[in-house]
This record gives C-alpha cells, sequence and structure tokens, in this order.
C-alpha cells in the first residue's frame, strides 16, 4: 500500500515533467540562445507555477541549461543566478541522449534549510542536441503523509531509498538518515537485485533486529522498506 502511494505521487511528478518537455516544443529550440530565451520568460515563469500547483507534494520546478546555468524558475522571476554543473542528475543526463525520469541524490539546500530530491528529465532539440535539465524539486519529508499508518503500529518504521542504497527517508526517526547509505554487505542489495522480498536485518541505523518488506516503486528506481522490530 505504501509503495503504490508514493509511486502515484512519482508518476504524477513524471507525467507533469514529461507534458512540459512537450510544451516547450512548440516554442522555437533550434538552439541554446533561442532555448534560453524562451525559458527565461515572464510567461514561462507563469508557466512553471501553473504546473507546480498541481503537484501538493512538490516544493519547486526549476529548468538549467546546457551548461548549469538556471534559467527558469517556478520561485521568482527573473530566475536567480545557480549553476548545477557538478550535481549527479545533470552529468546523467549531459552524458546520456534521450528521455528518462533520473532521481537525484538528496540534495541539502542553502537557500531553504532543507533537504531535497530532484525528479528530472534531459532537454534537447529536434536534433538531438542537449539544451538543458528540467527539475521538480520534492522535499523527502513530503512523503511522510504516505507514512501516516505506520506511526500506529509498535516497532514499525518505513525507509523510502534509491536502488542503489541513498537514503531519503526513514520514519519514524529521531535523527536525520537523509543521504546515508545501506551497507554494501547487507542482504538488503540481494533482495533488491532480484525483485523485492523479505529478510532479517540486524538494526542498520538503532541496532534493534526487524523483520524487513522490501517493495520496488515499479519502473521507478526507488524502494519502500516497511519494518517490525523483533
Amino acid at each position: 500500500v505504501l509503495a503504490g502511494q508514493v509511486s502515484y505521487a512519482i508518476r504524477s511528478i513524471d507525467l507533469v515533467l514529461e507534458q512540459s518537455l512537450d510544451r516547450l516544443q512548440d516554442y522555437d529550440m533550434s538552439g541554446v540562445a533561442a532555448f534560453r530565451h524562451v525559458v527565461s520568460s515572464r510567461p514561462m515563469h507563469e508557466f512553471l507555477v501553473d504546473r507546480l500547483k498541481r503537484l501538493p507534494h512538490a516544493d519547486v520546478f526549476n529548468i538549467f541549461d546546457k551548461d548549469g546555468r538556471m534559467a527558469g524558475s517556478s520561485r521568482v522571476w527573473p530566475a536567480p543566478e545557480l549553476n548545477v554543473s557538478d550535481r549527479d542528475f545533470f552529468a546523467h543526463h549531459k552524458a546520456r541522449a534521450g528521455g528518462a525520469l533520473f532521481i537525484s541524490e538528496p540534495v541539502f539546500s542553502k537557500l531553504t534549510g532543507s533537504w531535497s530530491m530532484y525528479f528530472t528529465w534531459r532537454i534537447e532539440s529536434a536534433s538531438g542536441e542537449f539544451l538543458g535539465v528540467a527539475v521538480i524539486g520534492v522535499l523527502p519529508k513530503q512523503f511522510l503523509s504516505a507514512y501516516s499508518p505506520i506511526a500506529s503500529i509498535t516497532g514499525a518504521s518505513a525507509l523510502l531509498l534509491r536502488s542503489d542504497g541513498v537514503v531519503y527517508l526513514r520514519y519514524p526517526d529521531a535523527i536525520e538518515r537523509v543521504g546515508e547509505r545501506m551497507p554494501p554487505h547487507l542482504e538488503w542489495h540481494a533482495i533488491v537485485a532480484k525483485g523485492g522480498g523479505a529478510y532479517r536485518s540486524p538494526g542498520v541505523f538503532d541496532n534493534v533486529a526487524r523483520q524487513v518488506a522490501v517493495r520496488l516503486l515499479g519502473e521507478y528506481p526507488l524502494v519502500v522498506n516497511v519494518a517490525l522490530s523483533d
């Protein structure tokens, strides 16, 4: 149930990104200069604001050019100076042609003072030239509403991770675990590789042994764990 709820939320983000890229194709996207002219305009800012309203769990919708510079943002117009060329999602899309959703590692934002995870798509011209990246940022804690049933079960916890073991959220937890990784020796990695299942964990985060169910989120590289203490 929890995996389904989170997957539905991510599918809506993916759909908004895909539809937004389709909208960009209505404009002159013949080169970098034309791209920046379109994306940095006030009408595009208003378009991003409107699309973000359809995603109550999302925090921001940004577009970056091929050099990693912010060109458009839902937060403010004109967009502030920011460069993301050193981020994992930018390097991923710059190196790979074609469109598919990529989910970044957690990033701590100095602007908001919170951790964010970014759902991203590559933007390219009709000829395949790399023009930039479309990014929707979500605060991992926004997924907490999906985990609310867990709170009433004694000894239960939930974990949202990327399939390579990067942690986005553990609930409930007195300590923020964002950005930590599942140790490489854990059976969890083998369970994920075979498509999900269950195993007994020695207690990675608090030394409390647990029975853990592992569920992958369909086509997305994310995993939901639900655990009960022994």
